[in-house]
């Protein structure tokens, strides 16, 4: 009998000693894994206090809360007045008046995330750095990029500054979120939806106790892994829209990515024809020339999608009403393919590498003679 219950004693301690020795090698498993990763695959941008903050606005959906303090994750944002990012020096600060002077060209920027620059200093954005080089003497940039804005809210933003700004040129940043299901969320957005909104893109630092929050601060394989994640979640949701409207209007970015054609996506192109053209009544009354730049997914710089419609469409829109249309996708595709980290980490905003390969190439199409020739809205012909 002694002997009988001893043996599954020792089946026991087999066990666990086979579940130690099991926990043992995925441990050394993911602890070489993670030192693999770490060389390639920069830390998570932390958050430091205050960050950009946001409240509902009747006129565009959201706004910017004025704050000089204000960071965005780890860079430093301060936001104007206005409500807008600055960039030009302060009064007081080289120019009295700001650096608004007659004798440089102006720029009005407008756009979301990526164009109000998340998570760099103001200094990298691809609008600030493609400015610096405009005629030689630098442009006046006015950056109206509001982070979460879809294409009505940016081109509402573009009717309402471009009348007091009186730019030169507009500079409109265009990404495949723009394409909205049946419609424009913006323009149905209750009040409550619109305080919804504006607390969601209000960044806070993770809550005491949150696990997953502290091990993506301190493993980049896990970073690494959530933000893989996220990024194939973001393929297959539907593109946001307000209210449910009738007949299939489901749109999502895979479906643009592969070149499937349907009304609901037909649908949403017609839209955003119809605020080009908003865009270039305004671009008329000004006497200002149009600049597009269409900002890629990141999973386009990671695979080849040879039937994407995104970038063909965008440019044959732009082609039909005179804009120049910058698409920095190869170009992007080939900084990536030397090994250049082009975008946060486990966020789908450009890095300062990928603003810097961005801006050059508005630098390249503005200064190409043949863009000019088809714009007819340059300032310089608009009388002849």
């Amino acid at each position: 009998m002694k002997s009988t219950r001893s043996v599954p004693r020792r089946s026991l301690v087999s066990r666990l000693a086979d579940l130690g020795v099991l926990i043992l090698g995925i441990a050394s498993v993911l602890a070489v894994l993670e030192m693999a990763v770490r060389p390639f695959y920069p830390a998570s941008p932390g958050l430091v206090a205050p960050q950009v903050r946001h409240r509902a606005s009747a006129a565009h959906g959201w706004e910017m809360v004025p704050d000089l303090s204000a960071n965005s994750f780890a860079a430093s944002a301060p936001i104007d007045l206005r409500g807008y990012r600055l960039m030009n020096p302060p009064p007081g600060v080289g120019d009295p008046d700001g650096g608004l002077t007659p004798d440089r060209p102006r720029w009005l920027a407008a756009g979301g995330g990526n164009m109000f620059g998340v998570g760099v200093v103001a200094e990298s954005i691809f609008a600030v750095r493609a400015s610096r080089h405009a005629l030689g003497t630098g442009a006046v940039l006015l950056n109206s990029a509001t982070d979460g804005f879809d294409i009505g809210q940016k081109v509402r933003r573009i009717e309402a500054d471009a009348v007091l700004a009186s730019p030169d040129l507009i500079l409109l940043e265009i990404e495949l979120s723009d394409l909205p299901a049946g419609g424009l969320r913006d323009t149905t957005l209750s009040l409550e939806n619109q305080e919804r909104a504006a607390l969601r893109l209000n960044r806070r630092p993770p809550r005491e106790g949150d696990t997953w929050a502290r091990i993506l601060g301190r493993s980049r394989l896990a970073s690494l892994i959530d933000g893989r994640a996220r990024a194939f979640v973001r393929l297959g949701q539907r593109l946001p829209t307000a209210e449910p409207v009738a007949g299939n209007f489901q749109v999502r970015a895979i479906d643009i990515l592969l070149g499937r054609e349907t009304p609901a996506i037909e649908a949403s192109w017609q839209a955003m024809g119809a605020q080009m053209d908003r865009v270039a009544d305004t671009a008329d009354r000004v006497r200002a020339r149009v600049c597009v730049v269409a900002l890629p997914l990141p999973a386009q710089l990671r695979r080849p999608y040879p039937r994407a419609s995104f970038q063909s469409r965008m440019e044959r829109i732009c082609f039909e009403r005179g804009f120049v249309f910058v698409d920095p996708l190869p170009a992007l595709r080939e900084e990536r393919r030397a090994g250049i980290r082009l975008y946060l980490p486990r966020l789908p905003y450009l890095s300062e590498a990928g603003h810097r390969v961005v801006a050059e190439q508005i630098r390249r199409e503005l200064e190409t003679p043949l863009a000019h020739e088809e714009n007819g809205r340059l300032p310089s012909r608009i009388d002849e």
